[in-house]
């Protein structure tokens, strides 16, 4: 038998690579050769990681899809089988003169006012699918709307249109024109009244004259422009037209006999329980405005008054007296109490409103009656005139002592007499 020789262990290096060769012997004195690569016992683990980590996000978006499918409105985003469908839409829109258009483009949609009272309303169809939706009206900046349409889902969308300066110029500038051809008013005095006018010299001349008039200064910067009914805008506009609410300012101003100079100038705001004193419907056609109804808010009114009820004619008595009351109102700093107890009427009646507004308060106090035109009862009464007031009776003095009282010993009916026996023309020939 030759020599046995035994396999003893060694090392193979192929390509740098370290490798363990060993060799072993089975019991029929056969020997096996085999390798052992130490980096294999870690490859498998991260084999299995990695198979792991592709699988889990292909769960989770079928997991996703399974959720998606139960849910018809989220599966309305993922299935576009009616993309192409047609949607109906509307739009309500605060200006009844507006148009809409899809996309910017194609036919031009107007806004038609139905049911009187209710704000005008533009039906249009578009396909499912995103779209932006173009609202113009003349007199407004374009307004745009976003919407994605899908079926089974009603589509309703509101303009807010936003005037443009030249616009709100252009109201104030109809407004103004309105006032100036009825709100305005010439009347005499006599000289000898000049205290109550508020003059704080007595005039050269014999009699005084008071020009009364209205001016509106701005829009109300809350809400210039309103379509629908509420209780600080009672009214509906008229149809077809916005309604603008508008703050005014009573002006007055006291000139010598023939009115060639001015002796002094007053501004006196028209407020009550609104920022806006008056309110108007307003229309716009070829960029001019026209205005006309215009109305206040009662001082009578709460937020439980009917609308019809809670808003009265603008009438120039009308803003003279909300005048007073507001001034009175900021004296006895008592708002509500003006509202039920303080009457107003014009002292020389409606057609000569500039002549002032006389304000009582009933049964002021229980104290027996006061002096000459008091009455049988304890009224205060003041005198609200030329943009001054002041208290004719005692109890008006005790309730606004700040303010300066009559210095004249004049009824009311002597005050109206006097007034009453005025020329109506001052100078020569007029």
């Amino acid at each position: 038998m030759g020599t046995k020789m035994d396999h003893e262990p060694y090392t193979w290096k192929p390509n740098g690579v370290d490798r363990e060769r060993s060799a072993t012997r089975d019991g029929d004195g056969t020997d096996f050769e085999f390798d052992i690569d130490p980096s294999s016992m870690t490859r498998r683990p991260q084999k299995i990681v990695r198979i792991v980590r592709q699988t889990i996000p292909v769960l989770l978006l079928t997991a996703l899809l399974l959720v998606v499918a139960g849910q018809p409105n989220l599966a309305l985003l993922f299935n576009r089988s009616h993309a192409n469908g047609p949607v109906q839409i509307t739009v309500v829109c605060d200006v009844p003169w507006a148009v809409i258009r899809v996309d910017g483009h194609g036919p031009a949609i107007p806004c038609v006012s139905g049911v009187a009272g209710a704000l005008p309303m533009a039906r249009l169809t578009v396909d499912a699918g995103q779209h932006t939706l173009i609202a113009t009206a003349e007199g407004f900046t374009p307004y745009s709307i976003y919407i994605v349409a899908h079926h089974d889902t009603p589509g309703l969308y509101l303009t807010q249109f936003a005037l443009t300066p030249q616009a709100d110029a252009g109201i104030l500038d109809a407004v103004n024109a309105y006032l100036a051809r009825t709100y305005a008013q010439d009347v005499t005095f006599p000289a000898t009244l000049w205290q109550v006018l508020g003059l704080r010299t007595p005039p050269t001349g014999s009699s005084l004259v008071v020009r009364e008039w209205f001016e509106a200064t701005s829009l109300d910067s809350y809400e210039p422009f309103y379509t629908e009914t509420t209780y600080q805008r009672p009214i509906t506009p008229e149809q077809g037209a916005i309604g603008v609410a508008v703050v005014v300012v009573e002006h007055v101003s006291i000139l010598d006999d023939c009115g060639t100079a001015t002796l002094l100038e007053r501004r006196m705001p028209v407020l009550y329980a609104t920022r806006a004193s008056v309110t108007f419907s307003a229309r716009s056609s070829h960029d001019s405005w026209s205005v006309m109804e215009p109305y206040t808010l009662s001082p009578n009114a709460d937020i439980y008054t009917s609308p019809r009820l809670a808003a009265t004619q603008a009438t120039p008595a009308g803003l003279l007296a909300l005048t007073a009351r507001t001034d009175l109102a900021a004296w006895l700093g008592n708002l509500s109490l003006l509202a039920g107890a303080v009457t107003a009427t014009p002292l020389m009646g409606a057609s000569h409103w500039a002549g002032g507004v006389v304000l009582t308060l009933e049964n002021s106090s229980p104290s027996p009656p006061l002096g000459p035109g008091a009455g049988a009862h304890s009224d205060a009464t003041w005198l609200y005139t030329a943009g001054v007031l002041t208290p004719l009776t005692p109890a008006a003095q005790s309730l606004s002592p700040h303010v300066p009282a009559a210095l004249l010993p004049l009824t009311l009916n002597d005050l109206r007499a006097r007034l009453a026996s005025q020329p109506s023309r001052l100078c020569g020939g007029e």
